[in-house]
């Protein structure tokens, strides 16, 4: 079975936003930390225009896009929140959230969605 050439896009994606929030919690601060970020939101950036040119041919690199485009639309607060709550009432965020636990139910409201 050939590799879906989508996932090797989105495990960069994945790999930045984790190296971000690393990054981002660090007590450090200055130019250099911000450079830092800016770096690491360019790569994610790339790997995101990557995905958008190749769609995925594979269960996994579907359940990646779902993944991707819900981060990226869905609402930004923590699952538990009453901000996510209010959110969540929205047809179109629901819709997505269905389609990210359809493809993937066991992690789809990963730690890097909240």
């Amino acid at each position: 079975i050939p590799k879906d050439p989508f996932l090797d896009a989105y495990n960069i994606w994945i790999q930045s936003q984790i190296e971000f929030s690393r990054v981002d919690n660090l007590s450090a601060s200055g130019a250099s930390k911000y450079d830092e970020l800016d770096r690491i939101w360019e790569v994610g950036a790339e790997a995101v225009d990557l995905m958008a040119d190749i769609s995925p041919s594979s269960p996994e690199g579907l359940a990646a896009l779902a993944h991707v485009i819900f981060a990226y639309h869905g609402p930004n607060d923590d699952p538990g929140s009453a901000a996510y709550s209010e959110a969540i009432k929205y047809t179109d965020i629901r819709l997505l959230e269905n389609l990210g636990r359809a493809c993937a139910p066991r992690w789809f409201l990963s730690p890097l969605l909240a």
